[in-house]
């Protein structure tokens, strides 16, 4: 047996997936959507109540029977039988040849707090989907999936995860949207859920309500190539990417950014230069400023016009708050530099030069007729003053 499927409407299937690792040759386990399937055990009563009401009768696999699966557990070692009315997570034991497991949209309630192994330790799990569930809390950890390369997480109302959960070496493909984890990656001490996942390629982080990034939240990620922030609510984008030297699509879709820096930009050309692929922004549905301060990005996004996803539908915001539309964008930022241009330097030299000129010229009136103002000096202090007699007792004053 190659795929193992719980088709909807068959069964509940969580109270035998410890029973997994009685089957040995099973490379695919396909449980998707089991919160659509109806009670288990209206089957069984639809079945012995009403046996001509073919509407009713699901299925009649007889390997889908409690006393099948009963009697399975006890012939075999390993394999412990759960009743549909208890559950209990322990160390999962899988097939040894399993790679895939799909279990999106079925009605997992879990946090996960403490470690788990996953026996066997040599598995050959490659991909997890577990996506549409509910696990609030994911700050334990999961060991023994070092094979693993896709883990879909997203959907999950995840609010708190762990570097010591991501604990995946061979990952390449994370998915984390729609989750609610803008106030972990906003929380300095603990922005660093990222580093034990060094090999990602695709990261998603799609709607979780993220206002701010950490610098050094992704530095570890040296091989991410597609990076996804789209739909929250970042005003700047000042990341670190001085590491990431393969990032080359960065999809920053309805967000509050105004702007990216000069290193950023930079460093996009840098990656696709050394990837040998063009670069990709997609900035739709953001506030990009149409200034002054803002004139090198502008002329920048006009220079790589074509690496902007859906450039046609960009919308510019100016200073008196007036929008101005992609097409009127590209006529009107030539003039923008002239408008933009600084006379402050003009102004100065002239300022200086007037008043150089200026001081000259009064210098020289003041040389030229300064006899004529000290003496204007003097018989302005004798109006003032009037006339003093200079004491000398040594003249004899016989006149």
């Amino acid at each position: 047996m190659r795929v193992l499927s719980f088709q909807r409407n068959q069964f509940t299937f969580i109270p035998y997936l410890l029973q997994f690792g009685c089957l040995a040759n099973v490379q695919v386990i396909n449980a998707a959507q089991q919160s659509k399937a109806e009670n288990p055990y209206k089957f069984f009563f639809y079945m012995a109540d009403e046996p001509k009401r073919s509407e009713h009768v699901y299925s009649t696999c007889p390997f889908l029977s409690e006393s099948w699966l009963k009697n399975r557990s006890e012939n075999l070692q390993n394999c412990t039988y759960f009743h549909p009315g208890e559950f209990f997570l322990n160390d999962p034991i899988i097939p040894p040849n399993l790679r895939e497991i799909h279990l999106y949209s079925s009605a997992l309630n879990f946090q996960i707090f403490r470690y788990f192994d996953i026996k066997p330790e040599s598995n050959s799990i490659t991909y997890v989907d577990i996506s549409g569930n509910v696990f609030s809390s994911l700050t334990g950890r999961i060991r023994y999936a070092d094979k693993l390369q896709t883990l879909n997480l997203s959907r999950n109302y995840i609010e708190d995860i762990s570097s010591g959960f991501l604990n995946f070496p061979s990952l390449v493909t994370l998915r984390l949207d729609e989750n609610m984890l803008g106030k972990v990656l906003a929380d300095y001490n603990r922005a660093n859920i990222f580093d034990n996942v060094r090999n990602t390629k695709c990261l998603n982080l799609s709607s979780n309500g993220i206002t701010t990034l950490r610098a050094m939240t992704f530095e570890r990620l040296t091989h991410l190539e597609h990076l996804d922030l789209s739909i929250n609510n970042i005003e700047e984008f000042t990341l670190n990417l001085a590491s990431m030297k393969n990032l080359t699509t960065l999809d920053l879709h309805m967000n509050s950014i105004h702007s990216l820096d000069a290193n950023t930009c930079m460093f996009l050309q840098r990656n696709s230069e050394h990837a040998l692929r063009s670069f990709s922004v997609d900035m739709r549905k953001n506030s990009i400023k149409y200034n002054c301060h803002n004139l090198v990005f502008l002329q920048w996004v006009l220079k790589h016009i074509d690496n902007f996803v859906g450039f046609e539908s960009y919308v510019f915001i100016a200073d008196n708050c007036s929008q101005m539309h992609a097409h009127e964008f590209m006529k009107d930022l030539s003039q923008l530099p002239a408008y933009c241009r600084s006379y402050t330097t003009l102004i100065v030299v002239c300022s200086i030069g007037v008043s150089v000129f200026l001081s000259v010229i009064i210098g020289g009136i003041l040389y030229k007729n300064k006899w004529k103002l000290r003496y204007l000096l003097y018989m302005s202090r004798k109006t003032f003053y009037g006339y003093h007699r200079l004491k000398n007792e040594d003249v004899v004053e016989n006149y």
